[in-house]
């Protein structure tokens, strides 16, 4: 469906697909409240910190994406040279790749749509979305509202688990692909086997620095808050801080006041959401038993 409708949406202006895009922008802000209220009960985080990490940001968002399409997209000129091609110009221009598939996790069910979602409509692409099976109803939503404000087809949504990414991989021209490190090598070889183009953001391991100089108190609650928003399920999370041997026991007794006041439980606002499942609290707890045992 996407195929069959994205060569009518590429041959729209540029500034035709920004319209569309700043209106699907506008569209989904109009349902934040029953997104935010879908994304915590499928998460278990409240509707607040849903709404501050992945809504709140999206009318920039659209507005940098095309400021950036109008960059990226314009023809350039290619220097010749003369002795070897007399009389000769040149030009490149970007064109569509075709259909985008577009493979997100679970930990921002939203957010992690945006990055790859708006380029590949404004560069003129088909998208088909393809959400964590643990959080589909947030992708459905998702795909249900750009099937209300763009052309019938051109962003499609299809669910499971990882069978169903590979599948698309092998139908897409490009896939980006947000997730773990393991799953990522799968995607950059199932994309290879085919000489398609695969964008892959991984798992990091993001260390703070923090130095003699700084505010203890406010570095302390930023660290807490890098490090234990969305319960630290963030690819970005701080996992690491590196402290100068100066204030080092005046830190560690800060942040421990700090993170002392934090509550985790399910949907409440100004708690600390939960891990978002049973599978996630394996993970985790043997690095927190590890820890304590280091």
């Amino acid at each position: 469906a996407a195929r069959a409708a994205q060569p009518a949406w590429a041959a729209l202006s540029l500034d035709e697909r920004a319209a569309k895009v700043k209106a699907l922008g506008q569209a989904i802000l109009a349902k934040a409240d029953a997104l935010a209220q879908t994304m915590s009960d499928e998460t278990g985080r409240s509707t607040v910190e849903a709404k501050a990490s992945e809504l709140t940001s999206l009318a920039p968002y659209v507005e940098v994406a095309i400021s950036e399409a109008r960059r990226a997209l314009k023809p350039h000129k290619v220097k010749f040279s003369a002795l070897d091609f007399p009389g000769k110009r040149g030009v490149t221009e970007s064109v569509p790749r075709g259909v985008i598939g577009v493979i997100a996790p679970w930990n921002y069910p939203l957010g992690n749509f945006w990055k790859p979602l708006f380029p590949a409509l404004l560069s003129g692409n088909g998208v088909v979305l393809k959400p964590s099976e643990y959080t589909p109803r947030t992708g459905a939503a998702l795909a249900a509202i750009c099937a209300e404000v763009l052309p019938r087809g051109l962003v499609g949504v299809v669910h499971g688990v990882g069978e169903v990414g590979g599948a698309l991989i092998d139908e897409v021209d490009a896939v980006t692909f947000t997730g773990s490190v393991p799953t990522g090598r799968k995607v950059a070889a199932r994309a290879a086997e085919r000489l398609i183009p695969a964008s892959l953001e991984l798992g990091g391991k993001d260390a703070a620095l923090v130095l003699a100089d700084c505010d203890v108190e406010r570095t302390a609650i930023g660290v807490a808050q890098w490090a234990l928003h969305n319960c630290g399920q963030n690819c970005a999370a701080i996992e690491r801080v590196y402290v100068e041997d100066a204030i080092a026991d005046t830190f560690v007794a800060t942040l421990t006041r700090v993170v002392s006041k934090l509550k985790v439980s399910s949907g409440n606002d100004g708690d600390l959401g939960p891990l978002q499942s049973e599978a996630q609290l394996n993970i985790v707890e043997p690095h927190g038993e590890q820890a304590k045992a280091k």
